[in-house]
């Protein structure tokens, strides 16, 4: 493999975990550099086009869709071929985002097709549609609650559903406050609703408690955020999205 001979040197941070992978993958192959490997992954990616991207982001991601759904229905007991499939589907969903501009990957809205992704809690499970985006998912393991952050009028903008977890069952103003946070943090998009959004006014109490809103109009043709508990299975009739909380019987 012949390489040119014009070189820039260059400083990078690795983390510790990602540089001892690479360590032990270049020791595998006779004669194999860090510096080589570096430069063949960045050539190889950078240069691929358009079409070739989003052709590898969807067969990745179909791949995702696959394992993701063995991990989803098996049985509880089986827990490692559950862990080994979760783990496969999401190297699989990671390489989609990667082939997709490093951008959520999102093929389901593309089919119309709504495939239903686990998350494991403190006390049971979380079933959501496999295009709403976890923000906290570290967390997910020791939650017990799951909010979903939806957005209405701002369809132009394209922004998915994002998920957060809480290790109570009832979100506070503090958590609220991070999980705004976070959606400016992974969506730019999301100050725009922001900035459009209108303050609610509402006119005197009648006899029944109820208040008028006096600027309906206005306030209904913004952007609304809303953030939403997922429920728990058996505590409703209807589930929007089919999304709903498992919990494990005591």
């Amino acid at each position: 493999m012949a390489y040119a001979k014009n070189k820039k040197r260059l400083s990078i941070d690795l983390d510790e975990e990602t540089y001892f992978k690479m360590e032990d993958f270049c020791s595998s192959f006779n004669g194999l550099t860090k510096g080589v490997l570096i430069n063949e992954c960045i050539k190889n990616f950078v240069s691929l086009n358009d079409e070739v991207k989003q052709d590898l982001a969807e067969f990745a991601y179909k791949r995702y869709r696959k394992h993701a759904k063995v991990a989803f229905e098996v049985n509880d007991d089986e827990v490692i071929r559950q862990e080994k499939e979760q783990k496969v589907a999401d190297q699989f969903k990671n390489l989609a985002n990667m082939y997709n501009d490093f951008k959520e990957y999102r093929f389901c809205d593309i089919e119309g097709i709504v495939d239903m992704q686990r998350f494991d809690l403190l006390n049971g499970y979380v079933v959501v549609p496999c295009d709403w985006i976890p923000l906290n998912v570290k967390r997910a393991a020791q939650s017990q609650g799951v909010y979903v952050m939806e957005i209405w009028n701002a369809k132009e903008l394209k922004i998915p559903h994002y998920l957060y977890f809480s290790e109570q069952k009832e979100i506070n103003d503090s958590e609220k406050t991070v999980f705004y946070s976070l959606v400016r943090k992974n969506c730019p998009d999301f100050k725009i609703c922001e900035e459009r959004q209108v303050e609610p006014i509402y006119g005197m109490a009648d006899e029944q408690g109820r208040r008028e809103l006096l600027n309906k109009e206005d306030f209904e043709d913004q952007p609304i955020i809303g953030i939403f508990e997922i429920p728990d299975d058996g505590e409703r009739d209807r589930y929007p999205y089919s999304a709903k909380i498992f919990r494990k019987e005591k």
